[in-house]
């Protein structure tokens, strides 16, 4: 458990079944109705929005999820993936900030499973600081000589981790700088 602001964390987890979840992702049919009917998506520059099936590809995220919930001393919390979308982000393609919490439905863990390494070129993901307003000139030049962030927190991460956290975070990503694609899927979880 990372905690990067006062009441604000992520977990980033090397699935014990990495190997089976970029199978699937890499096979996974795209539900092309719901991508068509897309709406959040619309103004977003170079990059690919493609919505999966959840039922395809939620029992890969199981095992994940035991390790993420064991985290905070619980053995098992009935939970449903209730969207997932796979991300192709080409030269200058970026996501602004935002959340998950939305009209899909009730929403408690937003999710990240990176399609490739961390590279400084590739667009990069970040949580955002929604309270970084708050604080004073005096404070932010303090923090800024040590190098502390008070408003961006950028998470490094390999090939197949995948990342939890709470679907009120505010994050986003960088414009992507390479001429390589990079990729990642998105999810949403609901906690029963």
């Amino acid at each position: 458990m990372h905690f990067i602001f006062p009441s604000q964390f992520y977990s980033l987890i090397s699935p014990p079944n990495k190997e089976d979840i970029l199978s699937a992702l890499k096979s996974a049919k795209v539900d092309k109705e719901k991508t068509k009917s897309l709406l959040w998506n619309k103004n977003l520059i170079n990059v690919k929005v493609e919505v999966l099936y959840p039922d395809d590809l939620f029992k890969f995220l199981i095992p994940s999820l035991q390790l993420y919930f064991k985290e905070f001393g619980v053995n098992e919390v009935p939970v449903r993936l209730v969207e997932i979308w796979k991300n192709t982000y080409t030269k200058g393609g970026y996501q602004e900030v935002h959340d998950h919490l939305g009209p899909s439905g009730i929403v408690d863990i937003a999710g990240c499973i990176f399609l490739d390494d961390y590279h400084p070129e590739y667009a990069k993901f970040f949580f955002h600081n929604r309270h970084s307003c708050e604080i004073s000139p005096a404070w932010r030049r303090l923090f800024d000589r040590n190098k502390t962030s008070f408003n961006n927190y950028i998470p490094t991460y390999k090939k197949g981790d995948i990342m939890f956290f709470p679907a009120n975070m505010l994050h986003g990503v960088y414009p992507h700088k390479s001429g390589k694609t990079r990729q990642t899927v998105s999810f949403n979880i609901g906690m029963n």
